[in-house]
């Protein structure tokens, strides 16, 4: 189990407002009107396995009376799927869908060939929290209707006297995820979004043919995926929605997205040119996932939008994803005032990391500002806050304007209330602005032995004077 599923569990618990709503439906008509286009494939597939089952208890936790379709007026990708398509065709598709979506009827969107079912399957397949955070409603529109059907389904199945059965699915896939699946027989697969498949044989693999696709399939191989499904284990839920389907004749069953598979078998067949993939349905109960269960229960007291922003700080150029939802994050209200604390200072240090300084320096400030505000209540806290952030300015500083730093330095060894390792630490800065940006070893000598004598700790202050002695 993996952070990216444990997000999902999470995501959902954040309600939408209606004007969220209002704001992403203008935005979205923007986006149509302007007829941007939107990229077809992304390969990225979490190889990595940058932590998926975090994302389904949250699932259960949105309000019946939250408005459906959850939006954000921040940035949403360009919507223009189809380049034939007017902007005629893309507004009335616009209007269409938000005249039409109705929380009990998402599951039919989801069947549709329309521009919202591709925008948020691509925001699913390439795991961009920001994207996934801002269709949280539907996910849970999606996840409460599956869960429903789930239930008959499996009454129904049972009453026939089924215990297991097979549904399959074909498609392209890139040759590296040819080589994940053969490096890796006998290991769990987890879903990154909600997986449709057939229960019949032909009509899924009609989805292997190369011909029937408009974009150039040299680098893609055809897989043919076949799921053992036994309906006696717990699982994510999964249901036939032939009924609820846009499609009537499909026969499709659709799995929910955190659905953990077992990698049973690969082997290519020379004759059709297709690899046959053998996956089995594994209980969410398996023992192999107790120990992402300390994980989970730790989330449980964290902010979702923290975990999201921390999410996509490790991922590759999530510095601008990470910053929107650390931003969102401080306009909970009632939180403790050390919780936007080390909001700020993780936005800080992310704005120096990208070579932000100014902005680094503003997050810094907020940090005293908000801690000297409440010192008289919390005057640990508050103060350890204070001294840290001035000193993390004063780094700054001596990075981007050294004369400034002086100062604020000098600011930070006068106050009789700041602990005497982070003077130390003001005092070897100093040396180091002297020596290496001044040119004045005597004042450089002078500001190492005030750092030794308030921190006798550190060798690398007497390695400082010695070395400014020799």
């Amino acid at each position: 189990m993996n952070r990216y599923h444990l997000l999902i569990n999470y995501l959902i618990d954040i309600d939408s407002s209606r004007e969220e709503n209002e704001d992403f439906f203008e935005e979205l008509c923007l986006r149509c009107c302007r007829g941007e286009s939107v990229l077809i494939e992304s390969e990225k597939q979490s190889s990595d396995e940058c932590n998926y089952l975090l994302l389904n208890a949250y699932v259960n936790s949105v309000p019946k009376d939250v408005c459906s379709v959850p939006w954000s007026n921040a940035h949403f990708p360009d919507v223009r799927l189809n380049r034939r398509k007017t902007d005629d065709d893309l507004r009335k598709d616009f209007e269409q869908f938000k005249k039409n979506y109705k929380r009990e009827n998402a599951l039919y969107w989801y069947t549709s060939n329309h521009f919202f079912n591709k925008i948020f399957n691509r925001a699913c397949r390439t795991e961009d929290v920001l994207e996934i955070y801002r269709f949280r409603s539907y996910i849970k529109d999606l996840c409460e209707q599956l869960s429903n059907l789930h239930i008959d389904y499996i009454r129904n199945l049972k009453s026939a006297g089924i215990s297991t059965f097979t549904c399959y699915r074909g498609q392209l896939i890139s040759k590296k995820e040819i080589n994940e699946l053969q490096n890796n027989i006998g290991k769990f697969f987890l879903t990154n979004s909600f997986l449709s498949t057939s229960l019949d044989k032909d009509a899924a693999y009609c989805f292997c043919d190369r011909s029937g696709q408009s974009v150039n399939t040299d680098n893609y191989e055809a897989v043919f995926f076949s799921y053992v499904i036994d309906i006696n284990i717990s699982s994510k839920p999964y249901a036939d929605i032939q009924c609820n389907s846009k499609f009537k004749d499909e026969e499709e069953v659709l799995f929910s997205m955190g659905t953990i598979f077992r990698n049973d078998s690969i082997n290519y067949c020379e004759e059709n040119n297709t690899w046959y993939v053998s996956m089995s349905l594994v209980s969410t109960t398996n023992t192999d996932f107790e120990e992402a269960k300390p994980n989970f229960d730790t989330m449980q007291d964290r902010s979702i939008l923290l975990m999201l922003a921390d999410f996509a700080e490790g991922t590759k150029n999530g510095f601008t994803q990470a910053e929107h939802l650390y931003r969102l994050a401080l306009q909970n209200q009632g939180e403790p005032f050390w919780y936007y604390c080390k909001i700020y200072n993780t936005l800080a240090r992310l704005c120096k990391e990208n070579g932000q300084y100014a902005a680094a320096i503003d997050n810094y400030t907020m940090i005293v500002n908000i801690s000297e505000h409440n010192i008289h209540s919390y005057p640990n806290i508050a103060l350890e806050n204070i001294m840290m952030s001035n000193l993390n300015i004063a780094k700054i500083y001596s990075i981007v304007d050294y004369s400034q730093a002086i100062p604020k330095l000098n600011e930070i060894v006068e106050n009789n209330s700041y602990d005497l390792k982070v003077k130390a630490e003001a005092y070897k800065l100093m040396g180091d602005i002297y020596k290496l940006r001044m040119n004045s070893l005597s004042d450089a000598l002078k500001h190492y032995h005030l750092s030794y004598m308030n921190d006798s700790t550190r060798e690398e202050y007497i390695q400082n004077i010695t070395l400014v002695e020799q």
